[in-house]
């Protein structure tokens, strides 16, 4: 939302028309009237003009809204005084994160009563502009300016119990400073109250934020607030931001930090924390738009819930004494679609106040035990109050599938360990640790999860030899429970591209551990893109992938039929040949009498290429045979020969 001091920018479609509409009403004390409005023309710019009805009542502030189509409209305001109109002066104008819609703002220390006025907007021929709603405040009662530093700061003493919910601080959203001097604590606190900004919903980080420097700014310059008028705010997903400052912006939200006294509830805001939600949710504001028609989903409900219950336990409120924003005073917020939660929200929050009292939890960790075993040790501490409570230790697998590992007795205030073995291969497991008191209600100390340690850390390098086959080499630097290693041939496309998905790994090698290993795959042609993976695995089974590298390429410098694999073999060997140049190629078996007895391969082949033919030969008869490779390149032809073994 953007806010200028002269200029207007506003278009349309009207699709937020309401939510303006609606911060009149929520911020004005006194709803006034507006005459129909009028148009002049003059030298092509044209003037939209509307006036108030008498306003008795005493004020010094105006908020209006409206919509209109030109991006560049100035608006003034002025007042009937002394059977005459007063000196133009301009008005402020927010913007929403977008739409047409805007917020128009007058604020002097002038009070007036008994007069009226008229706002003009000028703009270009051809334009639409459409002032709908209009109200007046008076500010100078506000609770804030009459203590005005005054006030004694109540003692918070937390519990501990639950977990504050993460608070987007104000240097996060880059607040403006407290625009007064001395502000005023809480001296008690009695009511949880819960609001909704009238302002667009933010779907995202960015027009969280956006909206909080546009709400601040509303309330300082536009409403003449000491800061943004609530405590709290939350965004559709849950997110918790700080409005007002603490008074110890150093006091962590955990800690239970004094707070400002708010400007959130009309003569109500000592002893008042509130809690704004970002967003409008009042939907017989709505005029033919859907401008007000946010409903909180269950991610936020859940969080409003979290919020409520932490405050009420830190701050030592009955859950009874939460109030929406319109028990207070005559008003519509926080809207019909959050007041009608309240009741759910105060149901819940007494459930989780009645829940045993959690431990404070005090870590987690997993460590190598003796033979390699992987543990997990939860350490929780425990007050005298909550001597007497049996905690469930419970524990799920990436899997999702959540098992009890065991139970501790509380007897007496200490911190208690609980060691659990990790026999799964699972990466992260999750520990929950869960008070359960002399009633069936449990109480979660903490879920928090812990990652697999390391089962070795090693490398592994593969070279093509000019002779076609790759050397593999591999080493281990740190060994912590490893047990064997596997090598595996990772090959782009897969082996069998019909079959395979891309990038597939097939396992060439596995055997029990050594510092350093070798082999030399002569199963499979070499290719661009060929890779080999080093995996280590424990005593369970468990793998964990510790290196990979693409295998690097020594050409060499003719065409060659490397030795075929197995060699005896049966049913099949494998034949790699390369070629140097581009060529016609044929790979053919012949019996020793001259007889071709099968066809490997035929036909044109690229240079530097490595190419595998199996010869499947389980229905000749044993014997010995000819493997004969012709390659014919630029009308020179080259015959390389192989005696092969097929035993039965």
């Amino acid at each position: 939302m953007r806010r200028i001091g002269i200029w207007l920018v506003i278009w349309l479609p009207t699709a937020l028309a309401g939510v303006s509409a609606q911060a009149v009403h929520e911020f004005t004390e006194t709803l006034v009237p507006l005459k129909a409005p009028f148009l002049k023309s003059e030298r092509g710019d044209i003037q939209f003009i509307r006036e108030s009805g008498t306003i008795s009542s005493s004020f010094n502030g105006v908020l209006l809204d409206g919509f209109a189509t030109n991006p560049s409209a100035a608006a003034i305001i002025r007042f009937w005084e002394n059977d005459q109109w007063s000196t133009p002066e301009p008005l402020m104008v927010w913007f929403p994160i977008s739409g047409n819609a805007f917020t128009m703002a007058y604020r002097s220390d002038k009070i007036r009563s008994d007069t009226r006025f008229q706002v003009t907007v000028q703009t270009t021929l051809g334009t639409y502009v459409q002032l709908r709603t209009a109200g007046v405040f008076l500010n100078n009662t506000d609770e804030e300016r009459i203590l005005h530093g005054t006030a004694s700061a109540a003692t918070i003493v937390p519990s501990g119990r639950f977990k504050a919910p993460r608070l987007i601080r104000r240097s996060e959203w880059n607040a403006r400073a407290y625009a007064c001097t001395n502000p005023d604590p809480q001296p008690y606190y009695t009511y949880l109250t819960l609001h909704h900004t009238a302002w667009p919903v933010a779907q995202n980080d960015a027009a969280s934020y956006k909206n909080m420097k546009d709400i601040q700014d509303f309330h300082i310059t536009g409403r003449g607030w000491c800061d943004i008028g609530y405590q709290f705010l939350m965004d559709q997903r849950g997110s918790l931001f700080q409005g007002r400052p603490f008074m110890n912006e150093q006091t962590p939200l955990k800690d239970g930090p004094q707070l400002v006294i708010g400007s959130h509830v009309g003569n109500g805001n000592t002893g008042n924390i509130g809690l704004s939600l970002m967003g409008c949710f009042h939907p017989p504001e709505n005029t033919g738009s859907l401008s007000c028609l946010d409903k909180p989903n269950s991610a936020l409900l859940d969080s409003v819930v979290t919020w409520f219950t932490f405050m009420a336990d830190t701050y030592k409120v009955n859950p009874d004494n939460f109030r929406g924003h319109r028990d207070f005073s005559s008003t519509s917020c926080p809207g019909d679609n959050n007041y009608v939660l309240l009741n759910e929200i105060r149901t819940r929050v007494k459930a989780n106040l009645a829940k045993p009292p959690a431990a404070v939890f005090a870590g987690l960790r997993a460590l190598l035990a003796e033979n390699s075993r992987i543990e997990a040790q939860i350490s929780w501490s425990v007050s005298s109050e909550q001597v007497g409570t049996t905690y469930r230790i419970l524990r799920k697998d990436s899997d999702g599938a959540t098992m009890q590992v065991g139970s501790v007795s509380a007897n007496s205030a200490q911190t208690y360990q609980f060691k659990d073995e990790i026999n799964s291969c699972a990466e992260t497991v999750t520990y929950s640790v869960v008070a359960t008191g002399t009633g069936t209600t449990d109480a979660s100390v903490t879920t928090t999860a812990i990652i697999r340690p390391v089962i070795a850390e090693g490398a592994i390098s593969a070279r093509v030899t000019p002779g076609g086959l790759v050397d593999v080499d591999w080493g281990f630097s740190k060994d912590t429970g490893l047990h064997e290693v596997e090598i595996l041939r990772v090959v782009p496309g897969g082996e069998n591209p019909i079959t395979d998905p891309a990038f597939s790994a097939t396992s060439i090698h596995r055997a029990a551990s050594k510092p350093l290993g070798s082999m030399i795959d002569r199963t499979f042609v070499p290719t661009a893109g060929l890779r080999y993976r080093l995996d280590a695995l424990d005593k369970n089974g468990c793998r964990q992938a510790l290196a990979e590298r693409e295998a690097t390429f020594e050409f060499a410098d003719r065409p060659l039929l490397a030795p075929a694999y197995p060699n005896p073999f049966y049913p099949s060997t494998t034949f790699r040949f390369f070629v140097k140049d581009p060529s016609n190629v044929e790979l053919s078996i012949f019996d020793l009498q001259g007889r071709k007895v099968a066809i490997l391969a035929s036909g044109s082949f690229p240079a530097n290429s490595w190419n595998r033919a199996i010869w499947e030969g389980s229905k000749a008869p044993a014997g010995n045979y000819l493997a004969v490779l012709v390659i014919t390149t630029n009308g020179k032809t080259l015959r390389k020969t192989q005696k092969i073994t097929l035993i039965k």
